[in-house]
């Protein structure tokens, strides 16, 4: 959709009435799976965050051991929901991120396109040596290229029907082991 369309303005409208609406959302769903997977990875392990929230919204929010979990949870838990996705910006920042590590990948967890006029597929095809595996949320393929360029996986929880809890730990978990052979 053209920025500033009455297109746009309708799908911003409704995404910014689905983000006050009462109940659980897709993030919340995110949080607590975030700590469940911090709980149980090894101590050898590290876990680097990038979030983002519109589209001047990405941050590098540290790395963590296993004695900084607890904080990393806690930052987690303060993040809101935000319009506007900048894939791309943020995809570039975690790549980079998880490249200077040795096994270092990516675990991309979105619900759908950049919404930011960048193009994920294009940062995934330009940096090298990292694996991203996208967790799909809202059924979207847009970012299945970006799992096929790294040599990940994308992983549609609703097609699946498993919960974003299981496949984060799944991903987390086989892939720290496979890190550490």
């Amino acid at each position: 959709m053209e920025s500033g369309s009455p297109d746009a303005w309708k799908a911003s409208r409704t995404y910014n009435d689905y983000i006050a609406s009462p109940g659980r959302k897709r993030l919340d769903e995110l949080k607590s799976s975030v700590g469940e997977v911090a709980s149980r990875l090894g101590e050898e392990t590290r876990i680097g965050v990038v979030t983002f929230a519109g589209c001047n919204g990405v941050v590098d929010m540290g790395d963590y051991d296993k004695a900084r979990r607890d904080r990393l949870i806690g930052k987690i838990n303060q993040l809101e929901t935000m319009p506007a996705t900048p894939a791309a910006d943020a995809l570039k920042v975690a790549m980079e991120k998880a490249g200077r590590v040795r096994g270092g990948r990516v675990i991309l967890v979105s619900d759908g396109n950049d919404t930011c006029d960048g193009d994920p597929c294009a940062v995934a095809q330009r940096i090298s040596g990292v694996q991203v595996d996208v967790i799909s949320l809202g059924g979207r393929q847009s970012l299945a290229c970006v799992a096929q360029a790294t040599g990940g996986r994308l992983v549609e929880p609703a097609r699946q029907g498993r919960s974003l809890q299981q496949i984060l730990v799944d991903l987390g978990l086989n892939g720290a082991r496979e890190q550490c052979r």
